[in-house]
């Protein structure tokens, strides 16, 4: 009788396959592996940029914390020094090309080390039509963290918004009706005719409020104006305009220091400084000619408070225009509530020849020609500048590429 069934294979697997086998779960693995390994790469470069930037930012706040002389006495040797800032150590802290380059090796945070090369320059901001901002006058060492430091753009940034009023004015149909249609398409801030405009009585009060939590200072123009003008005929009118008045408050982004304002830092209020440019009496280099510049300090603090008030050299004018505008230039401060003690320049003609008459008014102690450019004690504290530009580079110790790179500014107290 013949069997009949399933017949079994009990060869097993051959050598072909189990090479095969092997050779998959040897890719896989390696695959794993390699994922694995680039993994914890990618961690430990996380960790060390995380440290870099940690320690990028220490050294920024240690800048900050010191005066420039404190820093290149530490690190403006051309020897290489131990040195220590906050929780920070290294060694060989060095000049590294003259005043305001320096190189810290082997600083370490989180058990690592690192190098650091640091650079300083000047601050100087990119403003339009007005040379950037170098060469203020220095008052007093400021403090960052507990005083309200004002520093306002020349003032051709202020009066450009009273300008920009004429021209809507000028350009409202309605006020003036017959100028002709292309001066008036055609007419911006820029196209005004100067020498047409006429400022009848213009003032400014500059208006500076010290609470014990919070300082702001805003600037009040009022004015009244004629400008002459062509019609369509070809007849020349002479329009005038109704009294108006402007407004502008400084905020951060119009300052080279700092607003003070407490509700996040909890810091008492230490001095006020105030470096402003005058508004002169002349409509020379194109200004708003002021009749007045009064400037009004309220003190809501309770306490006597140092106030410093400062005027700048306006650099749009020539030295024979500066000339002109200082010899004719009164400026008034005005003080109300808690009495102040006022260090300033007023009294200084800031074109180098005579000098300027102000006048005062309310509880104030005078410190007069405190920066007077004729007393050789305090010339070394003019003309300087007051802010600097600060680039943080930190490397691995040993490696050409930085890790991170923190920019930021400084104050130069």
């Amino acid at each position: 009788m013949r069997k009949t069934g399933c017949q079994l294979n009990n060869k097993g697997l051959t050598f072909v396959e189990i090479l095969v086998a092997v050779t998959m779960l040897t890719l896989v693995s390696l695959v794993f592996l390699r994922c694995i390994s680039q993994t914890a790469f990618y961690n430990q470069r996380a960790r060390e940029k995380q440290s870099a930037l940690n320690l990028a930012q220490s050294l920024m706040e240690g800048f900050k914390a010191y005066d420039l002389g404190s820093i290149d006495a530490q690190f403006g040797s051309s020897i290489q020094s131990d040195f220590k800032m906050y929780n920070l150590e290294g060694s060989a802290a060095q000049s590294m090309s003259g005043t305001g380059s320096y190189g810290l090796n082997r600083v370490k945070i989180n058990g690592v080390e690192y190098d650091a090369r640091i650079s300083m320059t000047e601050y100087t901001p990119a403003v339009s039509s007005v040379v950037a901002k170098t060469g203020l006058v220095e008052s007093d060492i400021p403090n960052k963290y507990t005083d309200a430091i004002y520093c306002g753009d020349e003032i051709s940034k202020e009066q450009k918004g009273i300008y920009q009023m004429v021209v809507d004015e000028l350009k409202d149909a309605t006020k003036v009706p017959d100028m002709k249609a292309a001066d008036r398409t055609a007419l911006t801030v820029d196209t005004l005719k100067i020498n047409k405009l006429n400022f009848l009585n213009a003032s400014r009060n500059t208006n500076v409020v010290i609470n014990a939590g919070k300082v702001e200072v805003s600037v009040d123009y009022d004015y009244q104006f004629t400008y002459e003008y062509e019609t369509e005929t070809g007849s020349t009118k002479t329009y005038t305009s109704t009294a108006s008045t402007y407004n502008y408050l400084f905020n951060a982004t119009d300052l080279v220091m700092n607003c003070f304002d407490n509700s996040t830092t909890g810091v008492t209020l230490g001095n006020v400084y105030l470096y402003y440019y005058p508004a002169y009496n002349s409509n020379q280099g194109g200004q708003v000619k002021c009749t007045s510049d009064v400037i009004n300090i309220t003190n809501n603090t309770g306490e006597d408070k140092k106030v410093y008030v400062i005027k700048q050299h306006n650099r749009a004018l020539s030295s024979g225009e500066l000339a002109i505008c200082e010899g004719s230039y009164t400026p008034k401060v005005v003080q109300s509530g808690s009495a102040i003690t006022l260090y300033h320049n007023l009294k200084e003609n800031l074109s180098g020849s005579g000098g300027s008459g102000y006048y005062t008014s309310g509880s104030i102690t005078k410190k007069e020609n405190y920066l007077d450019n004729a007393n050789a004690t305090k010339a070394s504290r003019t003309q300087k500048t007051l802010l600097y530009s600060v680039n943080i580079s930190i490397y691995k110790t040993g490696e050409t590429d930085p890790i991170y790179v923190l920019n930021g500014t400084v104050n130069a107290r």
